[in-house]
């Protein structure tokens, strides 16, 4: 034989000359083994198509993130977020302290320009 073989198209004519040469009742259990197969068969090749395209995503990610993707499995890529987290958290610090400045009075102008200059700065990824 030369290329794959269609395995159900296989069990297919199997059940049909199991049929013809035993009945029904065996035919029928046959069946029933060759739904389970193709069922299998699917699961096999959706788990497939999913393992797929989870590589692809984290391949994007770590291509986003500027991570080398043979850096090591997942834990780069939360490390990454860790920091892009901690980096959010401490902007939104600021940006909570200059809201409450702006809403005393009276409003210290130049300490809250210095504050804002620091989050443009750690925006833009320069120091402050």
């Amino acid at each position: 034989m030369s290329g794959p073989v269609d395995v159900l198209a296989v069990l297919d004519e199997f059940v049909i000359v199991v049929g013809d040469e035993f009945g029904n009742a065996p035919a029928l259990r046959l069946r029933e083994a060759r739904d389970a197969a193709a069922k299998s068969i699917e699961d096999a090749a959706r788990n497939e198509r999913l393992f797929i395209a989870a590589c692809d995503s984290l391949g994007r990610v770590s291509h986003s993130l500027a991570i080398d993707p043979n850096a090591g499995g997942h834990e780069p890529i939360l490390a990454a977020i860790a920091e892009i987290r901690d980096e959010r958290d401490s902007l939104l610090k600021v940006c909570s302290s200059a809201y409450e400045m702006i809403h005393q009075d009276p409003v210290d102008f130049a300490i809250l320009g210095e504050m804002l200059h620091q989050a443009l700065a750690r925006v833009q990824g320069g120091a402050a």
